[in-house]
């Protein structure tokens, strides 16, 4: 059984819920025989600037931060479009897919970061998730 728990999720949190639902759906047809813990936080930034992260806390228990906005040196602070939020929530979760299915090979991580397949396909997805699944 798949668990999701959502934190500071202010902002359309319904719709956000429906969302992240559909999209680890698209994943995931059928139930898991054990449990899986998944936390969505929204925070206000990160200090790299990086939209979002996603890391597995513990086994079967992954962790999604997605951020509101950045500080940019010129601009200041700036929020982020909300379908860039929702595309960066969509990026994530394909993580999470990737780390349930065991996904990563070690030698991913001798990659530059936007060389790695992972990050690949998670750019390849985010859109279309975001297209395909929002406001269901």
């Amino acid at each position: 059984m798949m668990f999701v728990k959502f934190v500071n999720n202010r902002i359309k949190p319904r719709t956000v819920e429906k969302y992240t639902c559909a999209v680890l759906n698209h994943f995931f047809k059928r139930q898991f025989k054990r449990n899986i813990d998944i936390t969505v936080r929204f925070v206000k930034q990160f200090d790299c600037g990086s939209s979002g992260f996603c890391w597995e806390e513990e086994k079967d228990h992954y962790m999604v931060e997605v951020a509101r906005g950045a500080t940019w040196p010129k601009e200041g602070y700036v929020d982020y479009a909300w379908y860039h939020q929702m595309e960066t929530l969509a990026h994530e979760l394909v993580h999470v897919k990737q780390f349930i299915r065991k996904e990563y090979g070690e030698e991913e991580f001798k990659l530059p970061h936007d060389q790695r397949p992972s990050e690949q396909e998670a750019y390849a997805y985010q859109a279309k998730l975001y297209e395909q699944y929002y406001g269901v």
